[in-house]
């Protein structure tokens, strides 16, 4: 398997559109635009060592200015012409071992970021976004894949052969009591803690290895973390970005998770929801594809929790993976498009939010009688209420405060785990 490699990705300069289509040179504009470009990525500290074009003339000019540049090979391929998709660039660039740059069309060049990263960057003409690539990350669609895992501690099984998979795009909520083996899970899964027995896969990689190509690539807010005290939150962020290659932008970090009026606070004077917004930043910071949230929200008001799940919509639809750890069965339920419940090391229940609920057959019809609360279960709350109602106005009653609840996840996972708790 390749280790992630750099990838320009490149939209054609601005051309002359006096000619047909595929005879288009580039203008006198797209000239000054191609020759930018190449001076660009010859002062990069990567520069690219194959230049890739689509067929097109005007393609085919802006990638001879960048191969002319950077002293790079030069190859025309018919996959990059007008129409091309992620699948024809990947093809393209199979065999490659060193950083390449691909000329394409737009909106061929949109669309293959979308699809590679989740968001698209913007391609002007002549724009140029640079993205960490693989083969296999082109075509990946399972993020994580853990088989049969095992661990003990001193002879006490934490984990009794846990299995389960995270699609790459979905938000995935691991929930269990405390001692159920959801820590010792995500541990493994992001590389800290060894497994006794098993498989595992995240983002290609086995993490016990924990190979940089995965750790570029992953970040992780846990449960507690602890900040030099007189760094500024910036600091803070621009701090980590340096352990990665292509991290985020800083400034657009601390805005995404609302601290841009605390930028130039020092952490000592965060309150508790800012250090873990901060905490959440730090782990946004390395741009990656899959993110571990481990209690995200814990000690956040209802205010901030509310924004903190809109963050973490935000980073769903930028196409991040998210395995979710809380015990806010409402927030795994609003955010979580699966849920695997942990119990005693096992995985009891795994499934939509709206399939462990209907697991739960039973709802209940509550009203006051006469002052005294009533509750009845039932697996037809429509057959049950219309009976209900026709005896209490065939007899003259009233049935005040009338409510049918649902079972809600809460529910379900109280009926799964009880009130157990077990040593990991």
């Amino acid at each position: 398997m390749l280790d992630a490699m750099l990838l320009f990705l490149v939209r054609h300069a601005h051309s002359d559109p006096g000619e047909p289509d595929d005879l288009r040179p580039l203008s006198a504009r797209g000239r000054e635009e191609a020759r930018a470009l190449a001076d660009k990525l010859a002062a990069h500290a990567t520069p690219p060592r194959l230049v890739l074009s689509s067929p097109l003339l005007r393609a085919r000019e802006t990638a001879e200015a960048i191969a002319e540049a950077v002293s790079a090979e030069l190859r025309i391929e018919e996959r990059l012409a007008p129409g091309t998709t992620l699948e024809g660039l990947s093809d393209a660039v199979t065999g490659a071992t060193h950083a390449v740059a691909a000329v394409c069309h737009q909106p061929d060049c949109s669309e293959i970021a979308l699809d590679l990263t989740g968001r698209d960057p913007g391609f002007p003409p002549g724009g140029v976004a640079e993205l960490s690539w693989t083969p296999e990350r082109a075509r990946m669609t399972t993020a994580i894949v853990a088989n049969d895992l095992h661990k003990s501690y001193d002879g006490v099984e934490a984990l009794r052969g846990v299995s389960f998979e995270v699609q790459a795009g979905e938000v995935f909520g691991l929930l269990g009591p405390n001692g159920a083996g959801k820590t010792t899970t995500v541990e493994i899964l992001e590389g800290y803690r060894t497994r006794d027995s098993g498989e595992v896969t995240v983002l290609g990689h086995d993490p016990a290895a924990a190979p940089r190509a995965l750790r570029e690539r992953i970040g992780v807010v846990l449960q507690q973390s602890e900040f030099t005290p007189h760094l500024t939150v910036r600091e803070v962020h621009r701090l980590f970005a340096g352990y990665y290659e292509h991290p985020r932008d800083v400034d657009e970090v601390v805005q995404l998770v609302g601290l841009e009026e605390k930028r130039d606070a020092r952490v000592k004077t965060l309150s508790g929801g800012q250090k873990r917004r901060l905490d959440l930043g730090v782990a946004l910071v390395g741009d990656p594809d899959l993110v571990f949230l481990d209690e995200p929200t814990t000690g956040f008001d209802p205010a901030a929790r509310r924004t903190a799940w809109d963050l973490i919509r935000t980073l769903r639809s930028l196409g991040k993976t998210i395995l979710l750890t809380t015990h806010y069965l409402d927030e795994a339920q609003q955010l979580a498009d699966r849920v695997a419940v942990i119990q005693a090391g096992r995985i009891v229940s795994l499934g939509t939010p709206a399939e462990l609920i209907g697991t739960a057959h039973k709802a209940e019809i509550r009203f006051e009688m006469n002052g005294e609360p009533v509750v009845v279960q039932t697996e037809d709350p429509t057959l049950t209420l219309h009976e209900l109602t026709s005896e209490a106005l065939a007899n003259g009653r009233r049935l005040e405060h009338l409510e049918v609840r649902r079972p809600s996840l809460e529910d379900v996972y109280l009926d799964l785990v009880g009130g157990e708790e077990n040593a990991e």
